[in-house]
């Protein structure tokens, strides 16, 4: 028996370029608060960034400012124990 294909992660080309341009102003909005990632990687943080807003947009929100506060926040929360056992700054 072949196996099922899953779509329930798959987005509608509109949705995928407003999931794109809110990556890109939350990644710009992160590195001018530096303070999140400190001590992450920039590859890492943008990942961070990227897979919570694709998680928020699974679960059904459409709206860009909160789905970039999402990630923003999750990209803290993610890097702020990292930043400070290393003597950074966090949020």
């Amino acid at each position: 028996m072949a196996d099922r294909l899953d779509f329930s992660g798959v987005f509608e080309p509109e949705l995928l370029q407003v999931l794109r341009a809110t990556l890109d102003e939350a990644w710009r909005e992160a590195q001018d608060r530096r303070a999140f990632y400190v001590a992450a990687s920039d590859a890492r943080a943008r990942t961070v960034l990227a897979k919570r807003l694709l998680a928020r947009a699974r679960q059904g929100e459409r709206d860009p400012a909160r789905l970039k506060l999402y990630a923003l926040n999750g990209l803290a929360a993610k890097t702020a124990p990292l930043a400070k056992s290393r003597g950074g700054v966090s949020v």
